[in-house]
């Protein structure tokens, strides 16, 4: 069977996962963002590798441009993830 293993943000909370994540082919692995959830937090384990951090701001002070709704994640931080797996 040829299988993949998706990753996005929530696959990335724990020290834990990022050794699962090691163990993964890279040629099995496809990227996600699982958008509108799931974007990775500054309490996980993988924000310390984050090089592309994007601003977001309360619902009520979004507005569509150079910050993201706080309560959504959005398909620009498939970036985010890439740089964790790398």
């Amino acid at each position: 069977m040829d299988l993949y293993i998706g990753i996005n943000g929530c696959s990335l909370k724990t020290e834990e996962n990022l050794e699962v994540v090691k163990k993964i082919p890279l040629d099995k692995i496809m990227l996600e963002t699982d958008c509108p959830y799931c974007d990775i937090r500054n309490s996980h384990a993988s924000s310390k590798f984050i090089k592309t951090p994007f601003p977001k701001v309360t619902k009520e002070k979004y507005k569509c441009g150079d910050k993201m709704n706080k309560d959504r994640n959005e398909p620009c931080t498939m970036i985010q993830v890439a740089e964790v797996v790398s």
